[in-house]
């Protein structure tokens, strides 16, 4: 959705940016690995939820394609099946992909919930409840 967008977010899960991520999880790397096929591709964390990423790669990925991601959280391997959802070319090159996730261990889904509420509840503190907080940090 675009800056002109008016509507109301029908976003399921809470999001966090990547730069949250980095700051939070004390991940240094935002690196997402994806394999379609017998193919490796990296890509980059554009923002994370419960629900799925979104990510920066520099090759088109049509949608409906069913990647396998794998990338690091608070010290832990998360490995999850997606669906790609949607697509938009980004100017200067590359595109930026939204991912759904399809399947994952339980594990893995209770540290991307908890880490994500986790981020969400410290930003609200941070930033004192300041109205539009949350949406200026790219957390909802």
């Amino acid at each position: 959705m675009g800056p002109d967008y008016g509507g109301i977010e029908k976003r399921r899960f809470l999001r966090v940016s990547d730069s949250l991520v980095g700051k939070y999880s004390g991940e240094r790397s935002k690196n997402i690995a994806m394999k379609i096929g017998g193919l490796e591709i990296d890509s980059r964390l554009v923002d994370l939820s419960e629900g799925g990423m979104a990510v920066f790669s520099r090759y088109l990925i049509p949608r409906a394609t069913l990647p396998l991601l794998r990338f690091h959280l608070l010290a832990q391997e998360i490995t999850a099946e997606g669906s790609v959802v949607h697509k938009d070319m980004i100017k200067g090159g590359g595109y930026r992909l939204g991912i759904r996730f399809e399947g994952m261990s339980a594990q893995s889904r209770t540290t991307i919930s908890n880490f994500v509420k986790l981020v969400f509840n410290r930003e609200r503190a941070d930033q004192g409840n300041a109205g539009g907080a949350a949406e200026k940090e790219g957390l909802i």
